[in-house]
């Protein structure tokens, strides 16, 4: 048996408890992890609440969560995977990061994923910082790559990108990752958050309590944008991008005050040729993948330095982590809703430590 946190149905923090549960048993091709640290975002409060509602196509899991970083229990078959590199092989008591995705069931003290779901943690990475990682910097890394920059050939001189949230989770990666591709880079955040979101390498940074975007472009010449990385769920920007420029959104609208099917479909509407204005202007929704190539990848990159995990809130024990996931979008509370900073984690280290 393993303490968990269970989830009895969609809803709220009433839906939410930590119980006793069977230990999952890793099959052929996965890997069990007791579980050190974890990470909350967005996903696992989507996940939690079913909304918005097509969340709910992917069913309901028993134990939420999805981002960890822990130490490998058993193997399930044979042992390759871990490390983005085929070769790689893992083995009982190896130091890891990764993610159960949509799966959940990382909220535990032990999960079970697939091998290709989890690589090697550096030494010198925090068990906090690893479980960070995955799914907010492979968002960011991806959503670059998706609107033209993240691979050397693709990065160009003077290319610009505005990334909408910078100070959040994927917004905080999203500013350091531009950067290191060599992107001039320009992010939006609250008064409270400028001189952080400065702080990981951001060209400049607009306080939107002060200015709106439209009115800092026009201030500076019409500035136009190569890459607009949505990381809040807005997608009225579609002007400020260059003749060639690509609107990724890389976050839903909020189900609670805006129309969701409002936002897909404009999206979708500006996500082809746009005859009208003879621009090829696009916008398009985007959705993270799970892989270990990216994942060794940005885990190399936090251990050389060259990006860091910006955490915002720092918790212990499988108790705190109902609290925290019902409320991480909750504006009645200290978690602030859509202005959390950087990434709210959980160590479970301490509970591994005591156990018998």
């Amino acid at each position: 048996m393993m303490r968990a946190v269970h989830q009895a149905g969609w809803g709220g923090r009433e839906r939410l408890s930590v119980r006793d549960l069977p230990r999952p048993v890793p099959d052929v091709g996965s890997v069990l992890v007791r579980v050190m640290a974890v990470s909350i975002h967005a996903g696992d409060h989507h996940m939690l609440s079913g909304r918005p509602y097509v969340i709910r196509l992917l069913g309901r899991r028993d134990v939420p969560g999805m981002d960890f970083a822990g130490v490998v229990e058993t193997v399930g078959g044979p042992a390759v995977g871990g490390g983005g590199d085929a070769d790689t092989v893992l083995a009982p008591g190896d130091h890891v990061l990764g993610t159960a995705d949509v799966r959940c069931g990382a909220f535990a003290e032990f999960v079970c994923v697939p091998l290709g779901n989890v690589v090697l943690k550096p030494a010198n990475v925090t068990w906090e910082e690893a479980a960070a990682i995955p799914t907010s910097a492979e968002t960011a890394l991806q959503a670059l790559r998706s609107g033209g920059i993240g691979n050397s050939e693709k990065v160009k001189s003077g290319h610009r990108v505005l990334i909408n949230g910078g100070s959040g989770g994927v917004g905080s990666f999203a500013v350091q990752l531009a950067k290191h591709f060599g992107a001039r880079v320009t992010a939006v955040c609250s008064t409270r958050n400028v001189e952080l979101v400065s702080s990981l390498g951001a060209d400049e940074v607009i306080d939107y309590t002060e200015e709106t975007i439209e009115g800092y472009s026009k201030a500076h010449g019409n500035v136009k944008y190569d890459t607009i990385i949505d990381a809040v769920g807005r997608y009225s920007w579609r002007r400020l991008l260059a003749p060639s420029g690509v609107l990724v959104a890389v976050s839903l609208p909020d189900p609670e005050t805006e129309c969701v099917p409002c936002g897909l479909c404009h999206v979708a509407c500006f996500s082809s040729f746009c005859c009208c204005c003879l621009f090829s202007r696009k916008s398009k929704p985007f959705m993270q993948t799970v892989s270990a190539h990216d994942l060794s990848f940005l885990a190399n990159l936090v251990r050389d330095g060259k990006i860091r995990p910006v955490i915002g809130l720092k918790l212990e024990g499988l108790d705190a982590i109902p609290d925290a996931l019902a409320n991480h979008f909750d504006a009645s509370n200290s978690f602030g809703r859509g202005h959390r900073v950087g990434k709210t984690v959980v160590s479970l280290s301490k509970a591994h430590a005591t156990s018998p």
